[in-house]
């Protein structure tokens, strides 16, 4: 469900300072529903995590316009090998947020990843990734990935009221949601728990 926190949990994973510490080189792709994971995507989005986790393109990469010419295999082979590169000799985060056809991603992370269906997921390194989506993910017994899922979840009427009463205060620090706790507590009935919803 959008607007439940996702994106920014995520966000605050990557931006907190232990984990800043932690990981020599990170990237962060926002995507969206127009994202089809045709072999144009898988070329734009690798490129794109090359660019970020500071991958040198060779002149051929750069140059490169990224037509929707799906038959060039070198450009893309190119990019892949040095994403390889990246992920497996770095200790590399990567957030790929808003996932919204998970069946055909989860064929271009197999592929992004680059190995076997009988090997592990860069066993030698500490690179992580995180994915943001709606849907409830159910793993593909023909990928060989390993995940750990955490579930957001809608705020109870506390933790919905502790939102509020925080982002409603005035400029000059009064408790707008206390001092209207009528109007307050309609509004939270309305929003049902949804943090995005609250912060509006």
């Amino acid at each position: 469900m959008g607007g439940i926190g996702k994106t920014t949990l995520a966000r605050n994973i990557y931006k907190h300072r232990k984990v800043l510490k932690h990981f020599k080189k990170q990237a962060w792709v926002p995507l969206s529903q127009e994202w089809e994971w045709d072999a144009y995507h898988e070329k734009v989005l690798m490129s794109e995590l090359v660019r970020q986790l500071g991958g040198v393109p060779s002149n051929m990469i750069s140059g490169y316009d990224y037509q929707r010419d799906e038959s060039d295999e070198e450009i893309l082979e190119l990019t892949k090998s040095q994403l390889h590169r990246l992920l497996s000799t770095e200790t590399c985060l990567v957030v790929l947020d808003d996932v919204w056809h998970w069946e055909s991603f989860q064929k271009i992370l197999q592929s992004l990843l680059g190995h076997e269906s009988s090997s592990s997921v860069y066993p030698t390194t500490s690179t992580k990734i995180i994915v943001t989506t709606r849907q409830h993910l159910q793993q593909s017994p023909e990928y060989n990935l390993k995940w750990q899922y955490h579930y957001t979840r809608f705020l109870n009427d506390d933790d919905s009221w502790k939102l509020f009463n925080e982002v409603s205060r005035s400029d000059n620090g009064r408790e707008l949601a206390r001092e209207y706790r009528g109007l307050a507590m309609e509004m939270l009935g309305t929003c049902k728990g949804l943090p995005l919803a609250l912060v509006a």
